[in-house]
């Protein structure tokens, strides 16, 4: 895929920025963990984990995952917590743009189209890190961007979903300093969402795998594996948890 004029500087920029992330994040994730939502609401996690991921935000952009503070408290035991947020591009949420995103994507140098799509993803941090401090969520050890088909992105112009996913890394890396954010997808989602693109390659990855597979050194988008999904584990009450696995 052709990479477009717009992008080009604020992505190098952005790459030189985040490049100290996957040294951040490496030490977190090892042995055993596990992630949940509101699907494991109310649920005791599985014992004896090394580390918690939890949803801060709903089944989409702009949406509370109301169990976000139960989850976050019930994952004591798994230390560290982190956290994820759902992502996605649509032409709607412009209506959820921030002042500060709008004039983060300005100065980041993008304009008409790509700028709104780099303010969404911007305000979508902005959203989720917001909703996770009024809920009493402590300082998570990173933040993950969940990127999934299941929610709307750009069919039409994949660079409008990247923007996205730029601007959102841009609002952490600018706001939560020190708190490494990745990204989280399938090989197949990423391929379908933004053409395989390597263009945020300085970012780590959480990918998915089968049960007993090796991390590979790269992942999905070019950048270095961190952490691995494969399988389920269930709780003392039965209740299936997505399980991972620190690479």
């Amino acid at each position: 895929m052709r990479v477009p004029a717009r992008l080009i500087a604020p992505i190098g920029a952005l790459a030189i920025a985040l490049v100290a992330a996957p040294a951040l994040a490496a030490t977190p994730y090892a042995g055993a963990g596990y992630d949940a939502s509101s699907a494991q609401c109310g649920s005791p996690p599985p014992s004896g984990q090394a580390f918690a991921i939890v949803a801060a935000t709903g089944g989409r952009p702009f949406s509370p995952d109301r169990c976000a503070a139960s989850l976050w408290a019930a994952a004591t035991g798994a230390i560290p917590r982190a956290l994820y947020l759902n992502t996605g591009y649509s032409g709607a949420y412009g209506r959820d743009i921030t002042p500060a995103c709008r004039g983060l994507a300005a100065a980041a140098g993008y304009a008409r189209a790509a700028a709104k799509a780099y303010a969404i993803g911007c305000s979508e941090a902005a959203y989720a890190a917001g909703y996770a401090s009024a809920q009493g969520v402590g300082t998570p050890a990173g933040w993950w961007a969940d990127v999934e088909t299941a929610n709307s992105w750009s069919s039409s112009d994949l660079h409008l979903n990247l923007d996205t996913l730029t601007g959102m890394a841009a609002w952490f890396t600018q706001n939560r300093a020190g708190v490494p954010f990745g990204l989280y997808a399938t090989a197949a989602a990423w391929q379908t969402i933004t053409g395989g693109s390597p263009l945020l390659a300085a970012l780590p990855e959480w990918t998915v795998a089968s049960v007993g597979a090796s991390c590979p050194s790269t992942g999905f988008g070019g950048g270095p594996v961190l952490l691995q999904q494969s399988g389920t584990q269930t709780d003392s009450a039965g209740v299936a948890y997505d399980e991972d696995q620190g690479c």
